[in-house]
């Protein structure tokens, strides 16, 4: 099976860093996480 590896490259912008850190943080749910989880859930 492949592995798939990203890099991300933050820039010195408060509001990017700040999106950044809601999104990766403990707890918080993906939008395509949850609609690839709801596809494979349909017969």
């Amino acid at each position: 099976m492949p592995r798939h590896c990203f890099a991300l490259d933050l820039k010195n912008d408060p509001d990017s860093i700040a999106r950044y850190r809601k999104w990766h943080a403990p707890g918080e749910k993906w939008a395509a996480a949850e609609r690839i989880y709801a596809l494979s859930e349909q017969p």
